[in-house]
């Protein structure tokens, strides 16, 4: 598994669609690593306003090990959001 936790910039607001920036560490589980281990990440992503509280996030992420900085997966996301 992996868990992330991360520190968001918004950029200018640019109407329905709103970029941003994130950064932060996380962990790493399971049986692709021998043990637990620290990540960090940063990546960039768009809120785009699908209706009045719906939105949707496409997001690329740079995640490393905390060890070994030099080598890093890339990940790909398309989350649905829900505004109150």
């Amino acid at each position: 598994g992996l868990a992330d936790l991360s520190a968001k910039y918004y950029f200018k607001n640019r109407g329905r669609v709103v970029a941003y920036a994130l950064g932060g560490p996380g962990l790493i589980w399971g049986s692709d690593v021998a043990s637990n281990e620290m990540t960090v990440h940063l990546g960039l992503g768009l809120e785009i306003a699908a209706g009045q509280h719906l939105y949707v996030r496409p997001e690329v992420r740079e995640v490393a090990l905390a060890n070994d900085l030099g080598t890093a997966d890339e990940l790909y996301s398309l989350g649905i959001g829900w505004r109150m």
